[in-house]
């Protein structure tokens, strides 16, 4: 039984806001017979442990309550709310469960209010997660990674319930109920979908964003409430928009009274422009396919753009009938409007799209790691791949039906074999080419902004390497074989707690890095004589060269994705490097030109990537006839 008890937070010492006290007034409204506990600096102990010490002393009071919540379930029983949660019906119903919760929205749980039996299994279990972490990193940044992200994840991992927004339970355990319980307000809209099944209303105030984030999203909120979500969306774009713009308001005028015009443009049929997006700005496949059409001419024949977030980044790379605009500028959405294709990477955001239109999907990789179950079939027409044989992985990642799956190749793997000169990238070190080996280690990323895929801390972005002595004795292994390291951060890879110790034969590179060299990644992945890597899809494109590949697998029991296939390793044509002697033992081989993985490489590659080739940009554009 879960006992009558709610429990709030209140860090920070500033009196109850008038919101505040209307919120909690019904809760005694709904639940009179309940005890109220509220935890603050006088009632919790702040140090109890790294996490809510350091949360306090940054005086970020919600992450510190992301912890208190917990304890306070565990210790005690009850139900915890936040501050921001109006109850419109006793919570009675549900104190016969082990613990209770419910959906904020689909992939997502309402974390602002849920229930625990005392010493209950769900909150133990997302207690325990908070033993080794900090919210004080090593650079001295935030990890700011939200509660939502931490316990969706890590309940959908470890018990199994899906997050797909329905009713569900495990016994003894927890139970889950649809977003209308506790969490019927949407929190980009605003919009109240309330039912006879609300029992709560969270209402969103969002206390740990910036004050301008705030104040934009109430604006979009009452222009919604006004207009309508489709027309109130565009006005408080419009407004919002100005207030950027050095608060020009009439700018922001002009960008509104202007949408009509493109809306008129929807009347005619799509022209002959090709539409460009990556989800870095100007990269990877999107990149290849767009250089390759430029080598034969495309441009002369149709309107080539590009979707960037700071066009004027690239006004030197504007030629005749290219343009870099912003997908939210008016000429932006004018050219989606008259594109004949699109060629992305990333289409989340691309929902609907005019008869005449297709959209091309060119992804990024083959997936060996577990995706989140989302059905994507629906944001293209068609899927590009490098082999009929990986159908099966990407349909189980991204949900593509065979119909649309196109296995022409990706057009990045023809950037491999353009051999450029490396040395303005690397420097000093590649002077001269004092080196004979280069090894490219590329590690995926563990944590994101949004969610977090594994508790790992790679600190040096190098798996096996744990410590600066470490680094340094890795340092003089390579200056001692001629060799050079360089290590490719994942552009997803949240850079708070990495420890970057470039050293005379071990480089730290970034996207930055590669922009401001005019360098694609995949000109730097040719010019490596070897991979180091994990379970990043960047070692199946890798085997067409036919190189070592390193493979760390330390962390695999730690790695909460998963993969997409029963046995991970087998699909690991290289070494399995699971420590730091491990992979000095695998360097010593590569300096020696020691490869017992030739025959196993050859018969993984052959099936992923059965063309072998640089022509996978011509396939893709003589299959849309560009």
């Amino acid at each position: 039984m879960i006992p009558k008890i709610l429990h709030y937070c209140w860090f920070g010492g500033k009196p109850l806001s008038a919101e505040t006290e209307k919120y909690i007034a019904t809760w005694r409204a709904q639940c009179p017979d309940y005890e109220i506990k509220r935890w603050d600096e006088t009632t919790f102990d702040v140090n109890m442990c790294p996490y809510a010490k350091e949360a306090y002393e940054a005086k970020k009071w919600a992450f510190l309550a992301d912890y208190a919540r917990l304890w306070a379930l565990h210790t005690y029983g009850g139900v915890y709310m936040d501050t921001d949660v109006e109850l419109i019906k006793p919570l009675d119903g549900f104190l016969g469960e082990s613990a209770f919760c419910g959906f904020e929205e689909q992939g997502r749980l309402c974390t602002a209010l849920m229930g625990s039996e005392p010493g209950g299994k769900w909150v133990g279990a997302l207690l325990e997660s908070y033993r080794d972490r900090h919210f004080c990193l090593a650079d001295g940044s935030f990890d700011q990674t939200t509660n939502v992200t931490v316990i969706s994840d890590r309940t959908e991992k470890l018990f199994g319930l899906k997050l797909d927004g329905t009713a569900q339970r495990a016994e003894g355990v927890l139970t889950l109920w649809p977003r209308d319980r506790f969490s019927p307000m949407d929190f980009e809209t605003g919009k109240i979908e309330r039912t006879e099944n609300t029992v709560a209303i969270h209402h969103f105030v969002a206390s740990w964003h910036d004050e301008k984030w705030l104040k934009e999203r109430a604006v979009r909120y009452k222009c919604i409430r006004l207009f309508g979500e489709g027309l109130g969306n565009r006005i408080a774009n419009a407004v919002n928009f100005a207030r950027r713009r050095d608060g020009s308001f009439r700018r922001g005028v002009i960008y509104y009274l202007t949408l009509p015009l493109i809306g008129i443009s929807r009347l005619f049929p799509p022209g002959n422009a090709v539409v460009f997006e990556t989800e870095g700005d100007f990269c990877d496949n999107g990149r290849a396919l767009y250089e390759y059409l430029l080598r034969v001419g495309a441009n002369r024949r149709r309107k080539l753009i590009w979707l960037v977030k700071e066009p004027e980044k690239f006004r030197d790379r504007q030629k005749d009938n290219v343009l870099f605009l912003r997908r939210d500028s008016l000429a932006g959405r004018y050219w989606m409007s008259r594109a004949q294709f699109f060629f992305f990477t990333h289409p989340w955001w691309m929902k609907s799209w005019r008869r005449g239109q297709t959209v091309v999907s060119l992804w990024h990789g083959v997936p060996l790691k577990a995706g989140d179950g989302r059905d994507m079939s629906g944001l293209f027409d068609f899927f590009t791949a490098s082999s009929p044989e990986t159908y099966e992985l990407y349909h189980k990642f991204t949900g593509v039906k065979l119909s649309q799956y196109l296995p022409l190749g990706q057009p990045r793997l023809d950037v491999m074999f353009q051999r450029r000169d490396l040395s303005p990238l690397l420097g000093g070190m590649a002077r001269g080419r004092d080196y004979d080996k280069l090894i490219l280690c590329m590690p995926t990323f563990r944590q994101t902004q949004r969610w977090t895929d594994g508790t790992f801390a790679n600190t040096y972005s190098i798996n096996p390497v744990e410590t600066l002595d470490e680094l340094e004795e890795l340092n003089a292994f390579l200056a001692a074989h001629r060799m050079v390291l360089a290590a490719k951060i994942h552009h997803l890879q949240k850079l708070d707690f990495l420890a970057r110790t470039s050293l005379s034969n071990i480089l730290y590179l970034t996207d930055d890095d590669l922009i401001a060299g005019d360098m694609q990644l995949y000109e730097l992945v040719g010019g490596a004589d070897c991979l180091l890597t994990d379970y990043s899809s960047i070692y199946f494109d890798y085997l067409t060269l036919d190189r070592p590949i390193g493979f760390f697998v330390g962390d695999m029991a730690q790695y909460t994705r998963g993969f997409l296939v029963e046995d991970p390793l087998a699909w690991m044509p290289g070494e399995k490097i699971e420590d730091f002697s491990g992979l000095l033992a695998f360097l010593a081989d590569v300096s020696a030109g020691k490869d017992d993985y030739g025959p196993a490489r050859k018969e993984l590659r052959d099936r992923v990537d059965p063309y072998q080739d640089d022509e996978n940009c011509k396939r893709i554009a003589e299959n849309f006839g560009l």
